[in-house]
């Protein structure tokens, strides 16, 4: 007797790994924290993406009411956190993504203190398979008017299976920082392979980190954020773009000994159509800028944000920092909150559409 397999018998569908895709904005208040409301999701198979923020000129020079993180904080509401209370004129954009149940393993979200006179500090959590696991960074805030950005930016790492760790550039006297994780865990069957990315620019102005073979069209690179160990640094801080199988770290000059970026790249076996990859150059004078993509579904798309660089060190981050939006099918737009210095910036992105 003999038989013949069905090829397809065990094949990997290319079904839906996505619940719902929303987009939100929040405004500053005048409070420490400010909310948007978003349709019902499950908080178990939910996580929040960071897209950046545009603030004005009344917010520079204090970072603890400019920088903020974000979380949901239930099934309706995504709350940004700023370390003090901050005025009106602070846009952050985002992205919820809600997975279907199917797909996750585990969803895990906390924040880490790293206390004054510290550059580094962990959390632990439930166990995860690291082959199928990523952590993303949604923002951190700052204990107090402390003008460097260095003492706020940080970058995670996921560096055993239980532990969450979280690295500055400096370890600074008196200034506590806060930054929040999301480790999001998926079924084994869903990704193909993983990359741990730490691209370090010590010297120089870009450096690329070459990655095992990938489906460029099914692969995702989830940010993990970036830090400095110079003050004025936005020249230093590095952002990371996904291009030809490569992940190309950047800087806005040269980098310093600290100058480093974190991301995971996840490779999904199913769920995934495509993926584009892009940078967006706002010119010295200029508020706002777009560049164009492949036409996509905006119901099943989400953007993820990789960073900025700017051409000037400096703590105005009204004119040197920003966010960027999805604003319809084929258009990306990078928006800051004034151009009164002399600078470029360039804020890059990654646009994934679902299945």
């Amino acid at each position: 007797m003999s038989f013949m397999l069905n090829p397809y018998l065990f094949a990997v569908s290319n079904s839906s790994i996505i619940e719902s895709i929303q987009a939100f904005s929040i405004a500053s208040n005048g409070a420490s924290t400010a909310t948007a409301t978003i349709t019902t999701v499950d908080t178990a198979n939910t996580i929040v993406i960071h897209n950046g923020f545009s603030a004005t000129t009344a917010n520079d020079g204090n970072l603890s009411v400019q920088y903020n993180q974000l979380v949901l904080t239930n099934s309706t509401t995504v709350t940004a956190t700023f370390g003090s209370s901050a005025p009106a004129g602070i846009t952050i954009k985002g992205y919820v993504i809600e997975f279907k149940s199917t797909v996750i393993q585990s969803i895990q979200t906390g924040d880490i203190l790293i206390g004054s006179s510290s550059s580094s500090n962990t959390a632990t959590i439930s166990a995860v398979t690291l082959a199928n696991s990523a952590v993303i960074s949604t923002g951190g805030r700052i204990g107090d008017n402390n003008g460097s950005m260095e003492n706020v930016m940080c970058t995670l790492a996921l560096t055993d299976s239980t532990t969450v760790t979280a690295t500055r550039g400096v370890s600074l006297a008196s200034t506590n920082m806060w930054t929040r994780y999301y480790v999001l865990e998926f079924k084994p069957t869903i990704i193909t392979s993983r990359n741990a990315i730490s691209n370090n620019m010590s010297g120089v102005t870009s450096t690329n980190t070459a990655i095992t073979a990938v489906d460029l069209n099914k692969t995702i690179l989830f940010n993990a954020g970036t830090r400095t160990g110079a003050s004025s640094a936005l020249t230093r801080c590095a952002s990371l773009m996904f291009t030809s199988g490569l992940v190309r770290g950047i800087v806005g000059g040269t980098g310093d000994s600290q100058s480093t970026a974190n991301a995971q790249v996840l490779e999904f076996a199913q769920g995934v159509s495509s993926v584009q990859s892009g940078s967006i150059t706002i010119a010295s004078g200029s508020l706002t800028n777009t560049a164009t993509i492949s036409s996509i579904d905006t119901a099943k798309s989400a953007l993820i944000f990789s960073g900025v660089t700017a051409t000037t060190s400096t703590q105005q981050l009204s004119s040197s920092y920003g966010h960027v939006v999805l604003t319809n099918a084929t258009t990306v737009t990078a928006t800051r909150g004034n151009a009164l210095l002399t600078q470029d910036i360039t804020l890059y992105f990654m646009v994934v559409t679902f299945v």
